[in-house]
């Protein structure tokens, strides 16, 4: 039986599940392997370089989506837990994706986490929270042949959550920017 390599994380913590396999540059059937990251980003606000304002950020990650330059879209349900997004970069998932051309990655985040949040956010104005839907996307060019690292440029997002100022806020800025790649 081939097996391919999803992961997950969890709390800051990598674990990798081994779901179907086959050489080294797919799955088994035949989708590249991506491994997705975000890329580290300043956590200080605009306003004022000497105030820290993201200085928690916790993300409930429901659902993947790469959508194409042409053709249909291709979505990819994540197992994880909370996760902390943290300034210096991290590991989001590794999935297998269909070879072609794809102009914007899109998460779905909501409340299926312990927290029952779909993000959470502390900036120098306080803590907020949404129990809503929320879609984060990220646009750019990304055309795929054989396994690799797509790296997201969140800064634009944690930019628009430094302004929230309320929970209400949190949903409104995190979909009314996007990140890019």
């Amino acid at each position: 039986m081939k097996k391919q390599l999803i992961g997950l994380l969890s709390h800051s913590t990598i674990f990798l599940a081994l779901v179907a396999c086959s050489g080294s540059n797919g799955t088994s059937t035949g989708n590249p392997l991506v491994t997705v990251q975000f890329k580290s980003f300043s956590a200080l606000s605009s306003q004022s370089v000497d105030q820290m304002s993201v200085s928690n950020l916790k993300m409930c990650f429901k659902r993947l989506r790469f959508k194409p330059v042409s053709g249909i879209d291709n979505n990819t349900d994540l197992f994880l837990d909370e996760v902390n997004v943290t300034t210096t970069g991290m590991l989001v998932a590794m999935v297998g994706v269909p070879v072609g051309s794809y102009s914007r990655v899109e998460f779905d985040l909501d409340t299926h986490c312990t927290s029952a949040k779909s993000i959470q956010v502390t900036n120098a104005s306080g803590t907020f929270t949404s129990a809503q839907t929320i879609t984060i996307r990220f646009d750019g060019l990304f055309t795929l042949s054989a396994s690799q690292t797509l790296n997201l440029d969140i800064q634009s997002i944690i930019s628009a959550l430094n302004t929230a100022i309320s929970d209400a806020d949190v949903k409104v800025k995190a979909e009314s920017v996007g990140g890019s790649f």
